[in-house]
């Protein structure tokens, strides 16, 4: 005779046997060979990817005949709605649906954060100022390509999500890297808005980035003007402002930040911030060579407009330097 596993059973329940062999019609009694459990099945949510679940649950005995359900705490989807994560079968044929109650998800309390430098002159204070709000905080330093050193971030992080931090970057006082998306946002890219110092426009332009690390290492190349567009298939901008984006100290520096942006800006036809990077902040430290770099970004994006494949060189930091050179 082969038992039931104790696991199976609820507490005071006697022991039930479940397979026995007899080989004589004259039984004289009964030998416990071992102890079987039925096997069971597991299925996951598909649209759940990624994510760390741990079941440690032992299906009772009267419960083996249904489809056993686990469904996810409200509090990971941010909806009402009733989501399954996983189910399990022991049976060939199920009786009905039985559930077993909710998951809390093995998510990382605190996510990565990645800062990425690359000759910043104030990259040392904007490093430090991350570590007061993330001890854990890890670092990226001189690596060339902008997509290449966003690989290298997501190499780097251990956990499913990690935010960037540009070298630039100086945190705001009360930002704190605490966003958790709920599981059926953790293939979006998350932009936080940044404070220009020259002009004072507030959007996206180096705010602080969340990205997916599964989706930037299945990325092979920068396909798009901008690196968040071009590696996320889903975007989230959202409204808290997450940092100061102080590129302008030097002005190779300053114009090259001015060119970028305003060629992704006028090619993407948001004209109104282009009249302020054009205008604004002259008076302020290198703001002449902002100015003057959207004046030159403006223009190389309406000479190349049909040519997407030369606007891709403001990507390019060598050409861009040569292209500053040759002009200042």
């Amino acid at each position: 005779m082969w038992m039931l596993d104790r696991k199976h059973l609820q507490n005071g329940e006697d022991d039930i046997w479940a397979v026995k062999i007899s080989y004589s019609n004259s039984i004289k009694g009964t030998k416990v060979i071992s102890f079987i459990s039925p096997k069971v099945n597991y299925s996951y949510n598909p649209e759940l990817p990624n994510l760390k679940i741990k079941i440690n649950y032992s299906i009772p005995w009267h419960d083996l005949k249904y489809k056993n359900v686990w469904y996810l705490d409200k509090k990971y989807s941010k909806s009402e709605e009733k989501i399954w994560v996983v189910t399990a079968i022991a049976a060939d044929v199920v009786e009905g649906d039985k559930d077993v109650g909710l998951l809390n998800l093995e998510l990382d309390d605190n996510l990565d954060v990645i800062f990425i430098s690359y000759n910043e002159l104030n990259a040392e204070e904007n490093w430090k100022r991350v570590l007061e709000k993330a001890p854990w905080a890890k670092r990226i330093n001189g690596v060339k390509g902008i997509f290449e050193a966003h690989q290298q971030a997501a190499r780097l992080s251990t956990t499913d999500m990690f935010y960037v931090v540009d070298g630039d970057a100086w945190l705001v006082d009360d930002w704190n890297f605490d966003y958790q998306p709920s599981v059926f946002d953790r293939d979006c890219a998350y932009v936080w808005s940044s404070i220009n110092p020259l002009n004072k426009l507030v959007y996206g332009y180096g705010g602080i980035k969340l990205f997916s690390k599964s989706l930037m290492l299945k990325s092979k190349k920068m396909s798009k003007l901008d690196m968040t567009t071009s590696v996320m298939p889903k975007l989230k901008i959202m409204d808290k402002i997450s940092n100061e984006t102080r590129f302008n100290v030097d002005e190779f520096s300053t114009w090259r930040s001015a060119f970028r942006e305003c060629v992704k800006l006028y090619v993407t036809n948001q004209m109104s911030k282009l009249t302020d990077w054009e205008t604004k902040g002259r008076n302020k430290k290198f703001g002449k060579y902002a100015n003057q770099g959207a004046v030159d970004g403006i223009n190389f994006a309406k000479e190349n407009i049909n040519n997407y494949s030369e606007l891709l060189k403001i990507n390019d930091y060598n050409w861009l330097q040569e292209v500053f050179n040759k002009k200042y």
